[in-house]
């Protein structure tokens, strides 16, 4: 990818917290070495982005996060059954052709399929699977268990092409907006009125909270996702699904060092209020067809408007936890 400018002054990748690793309980986290190499790399080189590449389990320094590249219904099925079965949480994302319709075949409407756990990402190019058994039945078992928790940025409009067009009704979505706005706005009674559904692109999330800018190029936006990925596709690609484990993991480090620790938000298919603390719902307007940084990267249905209005009260951080309290603020 080309270079990009310098951030200003002001920027998040400034502010002197950005340079810790991020919080998590995860046995899977950067490296020093390997973050330290991204922050001091040149401003919009690869090497200067976030990436599952930087990920190590703690037990085994030099083990990398495997990605599977699928590119038939048998090597799903295969991959699905060997290594995602009993894993609690996923990390979820679709691509899809630039200009498809609605009426357009489903390997145009759903090309790509990506989930992530915390050691492995899989893709499932739907796009380039031969015949037309297009959902390979452990897939379908998996995405509608809703014990099974997926997360992701947009994540109901994903789901909805996976309904309309291969016929698996998502279950146990995870809207990371939400989650991002809680406890970045539970601080105090004038911000609690900006906690809402509106979404927040996933570039913005990881930049902030994962502490490094997320690569969103013409290797992303231009690709042809009807034709087979080359190795840095895929390493791409990978990032997107893998970003939301890690997100889920460090925002909800965040969310319980707060005081009162507001709930976590519910599944997104439930449609119901995110709550500020146990009891207390604030306003919350449904999903809308707008981010709140930039253009929208998927389009999103509009739901309906929650009225119920409830005094909330600040949230704090616990004692003792000085660095998380300068992570949060």
């Amino acid at each position: 990818p080309s270079p990009t400018p310098l951030p200003p002054p002001n920027s998040p990748l400034k502010t002197p917290r950005y340079n810790d690793i991020p919080i998590s309980t995860s046995e899977w986290k950067p490296t020093e070495e390997l973050f330290r190499a991204a922050k001091t790399a040149i401003p919009g080189t690869p090497e200067s982005y976030w990436s599952h590449s930087l990920y190590r389990p703690s037990t085994s320094p030099t083990q990398k996060v495997t990605v599977h590249y699928c590119k038939s219904l048998h090597t799903t099925e295969r991959v699905l059954k060997t290594y995602f079965l009993n894993t609690p949480l996923l990390g979820f994302d679709i691509e899809w052709l630039k200009n498809a319709h609605r009426n357009a075949n489903p390997k145009q409407n759903v090309s790509l399929i990506q989930i992530a756990s915390a050691s492995r990402v899989a893709l499932f190019h739907i796009a380039l699977y031969p015949g037309t058994e297009l959902v390979a039945p452990t897939l379908k078992r998996l995405l509608e268990d809703d014990t099974v928790t997926k997360v992701g940025v947009s994540i109901k409009s994903d789901c909805t092409r996976l309904r309309t067009h291969l016929r698996i009704d998502v279950r146990g979505l995870f809207e990371l907006s939400h989650l991002y706005k809680l406890i970045k706005f539970s601080s105090s009674r004038a911000q609690q009125k900006l906690i809402n559904k509106k979404l927040v692109s996933l570039a913005t999330q990881v930049q902030e909270h994962l502490h490094l800018p997320m690569y969103k190029g013409d290797v992303v936006r231009g690709s042809d996702w009807s034709r087979g990925l080359n190795l840095e596709q895929i390493r791409y690609a990978a990032s997107d699904s893998y970003a939301g484990v890690q997100l889920f993991d460090t925002m909800e480090c965040k969310r319980k060092a707060l005081e009162p620790t507001p709930p976590r938000p519910s599944h997104a298919e439930l449609n119901l209020p995110i709550r500020v603390a146990e009891g207390l719902e604030i306003e919350t307007d449904g999903e809308v067809d707008v981010e709140d940084e930039g253009e929208p990267e998927k389009p999103v249905v509009a739901k309906r408007k929650y009225t119920r209005k409830a005094v909330a009260y600040p949230a704090k951080v616990k004692d003792g936890d000085a660095k998380m309290e300068e992570a949060i603020r």
